[in-house]
């Protein structure tokens, strides 16, 4: 059996911080990457022992509970400077960060022809869509798809001369809530 080698709390701390900064330069062609990570107690006749962390492709012990864990890698998420979620997978485990990139070309275009036409300033990080039980946010700037066939209806809309606004709404269910753009045609 090999020889455990514990970390601190604040050691783990920057190995979490240099997993999501590592991940982040990594985003030049891609919307987002996803840094795996799972947690496991360990534990000897029924007394806890350590915590093991499977980190990206490093293995950690670390001597606190799997909670305490949880708490730091939210802590570094919120800090990091990263636009990121924590994932849950259905069973309520922490199962990967998610980092993401910046908007796609689609959405600047978007942005710019709401701007253009209707004076109304398009907030990347202003739309998208919670799931509550998995963590996993989905921002509509990184949507190519979703930001061009929105662009081409706007265009449509104004070469008809139809009359048309545009605002965020917000919306909440039980299993998630979203911002999403409304547009109305009159």
């Amino acid at each position: 059996m090999k020889e455990l080698k514990f970390i601190s709390e604040n050691k783990f701390s920057k190995l979490i911080l240099k997993e999501i900064k590592s991940a982040n330069k990594k985003l030049k062609a891609q919307n987002q990457i996803d840094v795996p990570i799972s947690i496991k107690e360990v534990f000897k006749d029924n007394i806890f022992q350590y915590t093991n962390v499977n980190l990206g492709e490093n293995e950690y012990q670390v001597g606190f509970y799997k909670k305490d864990v949880l708490t730091l890698c939210k802590i570094v998420m919120e800090n990091s400077g990263v636009k990121g979620s924590m994932i849950f997978n259905d069973n309520g485990d922490f199962t990967h960060f998610t980092i993401y990139g910046s908007p796609t070309k689609e959405f600047v275009r978007l942005a710019h022809y709401l701007k253009k036409y209707k004076d109304f300033n398009l907030n990347p990080n202003e739309l998208y869509v919670r799931n509550f039980n998995s963590g996993e946010v989905k921002y509509m700037c990184l949507d190519a798809k979703t930001c061009s066939y929105l662009h081409n209806k706007l265009k449509t809309t104004n070469k008809s001369k139809l009359a048309w606004s545009v605002c965020v709404v917000h919306r909440q269910t039980e299993v998630d809530e979203s911002n999403v753009l409304k547009i109305s045609v009159k």
